[in-house]
This record gives C-alpha cells, structure tokens and sequence, in this order.
C-alpha cells in the first residue's frame, strides 16, 4: 500500500485524482511486484485510465495472460464498479484498499459487487489499510480544487455592466493573437470585479533592471507589444503589456463615462503594486504612444506607485507637439482623427481612420499587430473604450510634471531599431 500511495502523490502532482494501484504475483518464492499506476484519465483523455485497469493492463502484459489468479491488487481508493468488473475479469485472487469511496465505492460504500452470489467469480476484499493517509491526499487534492475553481469562477464572473469579448475573436491571423494572464478584483480593487489581461515577456532579470511598462496605443491593444516584449526578453528586461479595461481582452465596461485617464491609472496602480514584478528598488519605465500620455502621466504621479516611476517613453507620437516650458498640445490632425474615431462606432474597423489620420503609426504596426487590429471588437457594442478618446484630453494643451520625466523617440522605420532604441532610452532614464 506504501507503493500505492507513492503512485497516488504521483497523480495528484500531475493533477490526477491521486488514486494508485500495484499488483501483486504470490508464489512458492515469495511475493513479486508486476505492475503500479495511478489515474491518468486527464493524460490520455480515457475516461477508463484509472489506477485499478492500468495496473492490471500492465501486470497481464507482464504475465502474458489476461488471468491473474494468483495475484492480489492494492489501491490506495475502494474501487468503482468499472475497475471491480476488470477485477473480476481479471480473475484475482484479493483486493485490498485504503480509504473509501463514498460516492463511487463499489466493496460496499455504494454497492457491494463482491458480496454479489451471482457472480461467477469471487474475489475476497479488505478495506482500511493505511485509510487516514489514503483519505488525506483524496481530501487535501479535492480542497485544492475547489479553491482553484473558485478562482477560476471569479476571474470569469462578468459585471452586468460590462462586456467580454469571445475567444474566437482573437483567433485572426496567422499565428492568433496571443493570449496571456488575467487579474481580477482580488489583485485591484478599483477593477470591482473586472478582468484585466495582460502579457509578460518572462524575462529572467536582477531586481535592478528597470520593469517595462507597456501602455498599448489607444487604437491597439497589448497584442501592439508583442515584438517588443521578444526584443526585452532577449535583452533581459521585464517587460508588462496590460490591456486596459474596455480594450484587448481585458472586460470592457459599456458606459463611455467609466473610461478616464485617472479612473485607468488607479486601477493600473494597484495591479502594478500587486504584480510579482514589481519589486522594491526596481525602476519602472512607462512606454507609451500618443494619444495615452494623460494615461501615463495619471499612473505616474499616483502616490502607490510614483517613486519608483523613472520616466515615460513616448514611442513615434506626431500627434503630440511640445513647447518650450515642456508643455504639450494636439494639432489639429490629431484633434480630427479623435473626432472620426468617436463618430465611427458603427463600424468597428479602425483601419480606415487610422490610414486617413495616423498614417505614419499605420505605417509602422508590423503586419501581425495589425491582422489583430479589430480583434477585441466584434460589434459596436465593445466600443465605449475606444470611442471614449475624444474626453481624455480635457483641453487642447496641458503642462507636464517636471517631477516626471517625459522622452518622446524619433520615429524610425526599421522595428529592430526602435525597439532597441527604446531599452536603451529606458536605462538612460534609470540612469544605468
């Protein structure tokens, strides 16, 4: 039974039901081990793949007979009545198991098959042995469970206010759009039981390389990043690209009003101070494009999070023009495309705005991020974020916070460049 419950331990680590099973020969020489398993029903996608059979499997392949007569079976559970039938077929001499089975038990918890005096076979059962260690690893598996079920059906709740984008939608283009980890409102309060996505680059790195943090544009989602997520991780440099809620895959609120740079950037702050990457003493570096600078601006002077801002990137951001105090102002292209992109919600393809309006940011999305452009927006309904753009800037021209460091990089148009252009601009700020 002690090899039983090593198989058992062994199942539960793979996320099996941890059941295991050996099969024990006894002859004149002694006893002999033919064969141990545990459950792999998940495995190989075969509701019959319990402990019981595949012990059994394995013992006749070893005996080369389908009759084990003198052989004894040890599980770690009483078995169900499918692996009692492969018992009886198997001819066995005994079954003994640990703890019981109260809702599948077939030596007595549920039925009782081999107390049944019709059959044509009889093979003797004993229960309980080593039962508290059996029933323990059953118990603790299945508390495991539920808690991940429940976490699972909190990040999937959806406010009635709210709405989600199906999965099938970001199956566009070749590869799909890629898809990575969700946050719900136990992580962010501010989300009131949103649910945020956002990618991340793994990138292994000291506690002193800077954590990039990627705002998407305002007409993308977090997908825009993926090349430079690739570059950073190359690099060694963390790198986060969230999608802010009502874009990308995040849950997407349907009221225009909800959508603000500061309502944004709080919710922002708190998944960031919650975020495993976020460690102290690491630098954050905020990238961001154009039109997202009041969002950038917003998370950066928010008190949970602002001393360890070391500046803003803006990335190729012509609609934003500078003056000499270090404020900041819209043309009057810009202000139109904002106009077109708010009145075109009945349509939900940004291509055409963005070509007639932001043709060099159209221009320079590689041809993967741009397949996924309308991805997260199935109809018009999915629009309030994106048709929210017109009321980020309250007015035409704003001051920056010379407490925030604000570095605009020149566009250029070969990817490789830009992207490194853009890590090296991120150690600049940090002062590495």
């Amino acid at each position: 039974m002690r090899l039983a419950l090593q198989q058992a331990r062994e199942a539960a680590a793979a996320g099996e039901v941890p059941v295991g099973a050996v099969v024990v020969q006894h002859g004149p020489e002694g006893d002999v081990l033919l064969a141990q398993a545990h459950n792999r029903t998940l495995a190989d996608h075969d509701p019959s793949a319990h402990a019981e059979v595949l012990a059994l499997r394995a013992a006749a392949r070893q005996l080369g007979n389908h009759r084990l007569h003198d052989c004894s079976l040890y599980v770690t559970v009483e078995p169900c009545s499918m692996c009692s039938g492969a018992v009886f077929q198997a001819r066995l001499r005994q079954v003994v198991y640990g703890c019981a089975e109260p809702k599948m038990g077939a030596a007595g918890s549920v039925l009782n098959l081999y107390a049944n005096s019709t059959l044509n076979h009889h093979t003797q059962i004993a229960g309980g042995v080593l039962a508290d260690e059996c029933a323990a690893l059953m118990q603790g598996f299945f508390a495991t469970q539920r808690q991940r079920n429940q976490q699972q059906q909190r990040q999937n709740a959806l406010r009635d206010d709210a709405l989600r984008t199906p999965a099938r939608c970001f199956s566009c283009g070749d590869p799909p759009a890629p898809e990575g980890h969700y946050t719900d409102a136990t992580d962010a309060p501010a989300l009131q039981g949103l649910r945020l996505h956002w990618l991340d680059n793994h990138a292994v790195s000291d506690a002193d390389v800077p954590l990039l943090l990627c705002l998407h544009p305002l007409w993308h989602w977090g997908a825009y990043w993926h090349e430079l997520l690739d570059v950073a991780a190359q690099a060694g440099v963390p790198a986060l690209a969230p999608d802010l809620p009502g874009w990308g895959r995040s849950d997407k609120p349907k009221k225009m009003a909800w959508h603000t740079p500061a309502v944004h950037g709080e919710l922002l702050a708190q998944w960031l101070c919650t975020h495993p990457l976020r460690q102290p003493g690491r630098p954050v570096v905020l990238l961001a494009q154009g039109l997202n600078l009041p969002l950038a601006l917003a998370l950066a002077r928010h008190p949970a999070v602002a001393d360890a801002v070391a500046g803003v990137l803006l990335r190729d951001s012509p609609e934003i023009e500078w003056s000499a105090d270090g404020g900041w102002s819209l043309p009057v292209a810009s202000q139109r495309w904002m106009q077109a992109l708010a009145q075109c919600g009945k349509c939900p393809d940004w291509s055409q705005p963005l070509r007639q309006w932001l043709p060099d940011a159209a221009q320079q999305t590689d041809p993967m991020a741009w397949a996924w452009l309308n991805a997260p927006f199935p109809d018009a309904g999915h629009l309030a974020g994106p048709r929210s753009l017109s009321g980020w800037f309250a007015s035409t021209a704003a001051q920056s916070d010379a407490r925030v460091p604000v570095w605009s990089l020149p566009s250029d148009r070969n990817a490789g460049t830009v992207w490194h252009n853009l890590l090296a601009a991120a150690h600049a700020l940090c002062g590495r």
